[in-house]
């Protein structure tokens, strides 16, 4: 058991630097086809026929990116060298944007502009430029694209302006999801382009989120909203919330306003105290995947990139309140990772040996399953510690 924060790191970028990086430098590499395999089953089956995800890519090369800018290796920046080419070279629209999925071998497979995958480009477009000053113009195309593309007024839907999805009933919604990976890259996009322009649409996202997304009567984000906030679904997404409440006050932290940040604050631990207290598993301390505003647990999956978040989330808490509580939770986060979810061929399992199915529960890789939520909670964790 993980009982000090100087233990939680060398544990963590241990597994992340002997266990989940070389995975994906090694097992994962597509040397036939370029890029990264699209599905690699949980037993390690390499399915080579498998489709290319734009979200899988983008966060390859966000995690290699982050990798580099902090423990400086150089294998980390041949990987996110590669995984820049390839996304540049393969993924990107000539007309704009970049398409959601590849075949196999490569060629465009599905067009389809999904804001969401948009926003994940930027992540890793200006990580990318963070760590090594190159790729800014890349950078600041995808944010063009989103602003102009995926934004309607002062929200943004699942699809980008144009695309026949829009009339979908899913195409029509509001969901929170959506809008908190779009306030993550835009947050990063920041640190390299401080502009008024991207200081104010991370103003506007920030007021999303506390007049419509954080449900006024709960500590919790509401899910799914029509065009006019009215939320449709009171269920609560602990992973969300908990990754939720660090990324919202990384944004207040990142925009220097210490009247924000003191108002995110209040929210930041609200969220991580609720989930700490109604979507934490009693025997193992994982974060379940959802439960109902009475605080029933109606889903009690425990799916990898929870745990991750849990960690980030529990340890931001702590950090800024002082509580030892958020502490000893990040730490029964991380026992249960090392329990239940590290794969010790490589990269992470889906879900804990002792947790339903979900739908990533037979892959190591697939369009969502990626080295994203993993390898960011132990960069966060090693920078919040110090030492690297």
């Amino acid at each position: 058991m993980i009982t000090s924060v100087n233990a939680l790191r060398e544990r963590m970028l241990r597994d992340l630097t002997e266990n989940i990086l070389p995975f994906w430098m090694n097992t994962a590499i597509d040397s036939e086809n370029g890029g990264w395999y699209g599905e690699i089953l949980r037993d390690g089956t390499v399915m080579k026929n498998a489709k290319k995800g734009l979200i899988l890519h983008a966060r390859i090369l966000w995690s290699f990116s982050a990798a580099y800018r902090v423990l400086k290796r150089q294998e980390y920046l041949e990987a996110a060298e590669r995984a820049f080419a390839y996304l540049t070279e393969k993924f990107l629209d000539p007309d704009g944007g970049a398409y959601y999925m590849l075949n196999a071998d490569s060629s465009v497979a599905e067009r389809q502009k999904f804001t969401y995958a948009q926003g994940f480009v930027l992540y890793a477009f200006s990580e990318y430029a963070r760590a090594t000053g190159k790729g800014i113009a890349y950078a600041d195309k995808m944010f063009s694209y989103i602003e102009r593309k995926c934004r309607f007024e002062d929200r943004y839907y699942e699809f980008a302006k144009g695309s026949p999805e829009l009339d979908s009933e899913f195409g029509k919604m509001l969901t929170m999801n959506n809008h908190l990976h779009i306030i993550e890259p835009i947050t990063n996009y920041f640190r390299i382009r401080r502009t008024p322009e991207v200081e104010a649409s991370l103003r506007n996202l920030l007021k999303i989120f506390s007049e419509h997304i954080i449900n006024a009567d709960a500590p919790h984000f509401d899910l799914y909203f029509d065009h006019n906030w009215k939320s449709f679904a009171q269920i609560n997404s602990y992973g969300h919330d908990i990754e939720g409440s660090w990324l919202l006050y990384e944004t207040a932290e990142v925009l220097g306003d210490e009247e924000l940040l003191i108002k995110t604050k209040d929210i930041t631990l609200a969220m991580a105290g609720a989930v700490m207290t109604e979507g934490l598993a009693p025997d193992t301390g994982a974060v379940f995947d959802g439960g109902d505003r009475n605080g029933n647990i109606t889903e009690p999956k425990r799916v990898w990139w929870a745990q991750a978040e849990g960690i980030v989330g529990f340890f931001n808490a702590y950090q800024i309140s002082g509580d030892e509580a958020y502490l000893h939770a990040a730490f029964r986060c991380w026992d249960y990772i090392e329990e239940q979810i590290i794969n010790p061929a490589g990269e992470w399992f889906g879900t804990g040996s002792d947790s339903e199915p979900d739908e990533n529960t037979p892959y190591l890789v697939n369009a969502w399953k990626c080295p994203y939520h993993n390898t960011r909670a132990a960069l966060e964790i090693a920078e919040r510690v110090g030492g690297v």
